[in-house]
Formats: structure tokens, C-alpha cells, sequence
């Protein structure tokens, strides 16, 4: 059970940003193939995930974070689902990336000639 996990975790790992999910689809399609109740328990796990996210999002408690998980299991058995998390990948690693910019330059308007 563990093996398959580190497996899955590797492809994940060695993928570039953008690819992850989409390679962890088609390891889980080709190479690693489940069993049916096993993919129902699964995407039934991914649903309830889901759902107890939305309820987190008027209750206090990590929301989307486990609307996120919820996708990770759901992105491993359906191909739309692995492009929207490597779209949202790609997005969050922009937009970090805008914001450490924006830190590395300091408020907006201070000049280091003002303080002589």
C-alpha cells in the first residue's frame, strides 16, 4: 500500500510545475491501474472532501485546503480535474512570485532619498 503511495508521490515530485497532475493521471491510467471499488471508494472520498470544504467555508477550519485535497484524489481518476490543479499550480506559483517581487521593492512611493 505504502509503495504504491511513494510511487505516486515520486511522479508528483519529479514532474515540472504544470505537468504534476496530468502525470500522476496517466501513471494512475497506464501504469498503475485500480481496481472498480477501489476507484469508487476514491472519487467518493474526493466528493466528501469537497463538500466538508464548502461547509468549512461558513464554519472556521481549513476550507479550501480540504476543497484541495478533495481535487488531488478526484485528479487521479479524472483528466479535467489534473489540468484545473496544474492550471491552479501555475496560477498560485505566479502570483507568489508577483507578491515576493513586490516585497523585494519595498512600500509603494518610499525612496531611500527622503530619509537624508
Amino acid at each position: 500500500m505504502f509503495e504504491g503511495l511513494k510511487k505516486e508521490w515520486r511522479v508528483l515530485r519529479e514532474n515540472p510545475p504544470g505537468m504534476r497532475f496530468q502525470a500522476r493521471h496517466r501513471y494512475r491510467k497506464v501504469e498503475s491501474p485500480s481496481p472498480a471499488w477501489k476507484k469508487i471508494l476514491v472519487i467518493a472520498l474526493g466528493f466528501a472532501l469537497i463538500q466538508i470544504g464548502m461547509a468549512l467555508w461558513f464554519l472556521p477550519g481549513p476550507g479550501w485546503l480540504t476543497i484541495l485535497a478533495g481535487l488531488a484524489l478526484l485528479a487521479g481518476y479524472w483528466e479535467w480535474t489534473s489540468r484545473f490543479l496544474d492550471g491552479a499550480e501555475m496560477w498560485l506559483r505566479r502570483t507568489l512570485a508577483r507578491f515576493s517581487r513586490r516585497k523585494d521593492r519595498g512600500p509603494a512611493g518610499s525612496s531611500r532619498q527622503a530619509n537624508r
